[in-house]
């Protein structure tokens, strides 16, 4: 599983003669948690996006680093690549205009079998639609970048992670979440054994390991110890220790193999 080293992001408002009228800046993989650099952003409100605006972003990205040493990049690397990530550069990178930004799309889709429809700006990922929007909070941020899981829903049948995909994104398509799993009152035979293995401590990343496996067992309804392993790679638990879980998905999968 690809693990981010850095994770930079600028969303840019400019006005009609090309002056930076809001900013927001983002980084990723530097500190303890996701920063959102109110500093950076302020350093270059007001001015166009020249060079010495370029440069005082990167100054502010630079200072707000807490990034960890590690055998995917040190500190030092880690820092420099931060501060030129934040530092866009030419024309093609001064982003929508005030307008597009502010526009929402008109989305109609199909949730756990219903069909809903809601309005999502550009930025907004399916993550932040099914959460706040749709009040689906089941699925939940983890890391925003796609690495552990949490988030994780079937799209058309595909396993995905919902903060990487977009919100206007998916019209027309059919989406399945956590909140599906169960009918009604009676439990899906993965959230059952997930309840008698105790596969499941904090529960943070158990929406999602629900869903993957799920989507395994369709896939794959005797699946080895090693398919299991391999599939649920791409989700992350810090309590568990992942035996108790890959226990609870094999015996779910023979589970529903007896119907």
């Amino acid at each position: 599983m690809d693990i981010a080293v850095v994770g930079a992001g600028v969303s840019l408002t400019l006005d009609g003669a090309g002056t930076i009228t809001a900013a927001r800046v983002g980084l990723g993989a530097v500190a303890a948690r996701v920063l959102l650099v109110a500093e950076a952003a302020q350093a270059i409100i007001g001015s166009r996006l020249d060079l010495p605006a370029q440069q005082r972003l990167e100054a502010a990205a630079r200072a707000a680093c807490r990034p960890i040493d590690d055998k995917r990049g040190t500190i030092e690397f880690r820092t420099d690549v931060a501060a030129r990530a934040d530092a866009p550069s030419g024309p093609d990178r001064a982003g929508p205009s005030e307008d597009e930004l502010m526009a929402k799309h008109h989305v109609e889709a199909v949730v756990n079998g219903d069909a809903v429809e809601f309005l999502c700006e550009t930025e907004e990922t399916l993550l932040d639609v099914l959460r706040d929007t749709l009040q689906l909070t089941g699925s939940k941020e983890g890391c925003a970048s796609g690495d552990c899981g949490a988030c994780s829903v079937t799209l058309d049948g595909r396993l995905v992670c919902s903060c990487l995909v977009l919100g206007c994104e998916v019209g027309g398509r059919r989406i399945e979440t956590i909140e599906g799993l169960a009918k009604g009152e009676k439990l899906h035979p993965l959230q059952q054994k997930f309840l008698e293995h105790a596969a499941l401590q904090c529960g943070i990343c158990t929406p999602g390991f629900l869903v993957a496996g799920k989507a395994l067992l369709e896939r794959t309804p005797d699946p080895s110890e090693h398919e299991i392993r391999y599939w649920l790679a791409g989700n992350l638990c810090r309590c568990t220790g992942y035996d108790k879980i890959v226990s609870a998905v094999k015996d779910a999968a023979a589970t529903m193999r007896k119907g």
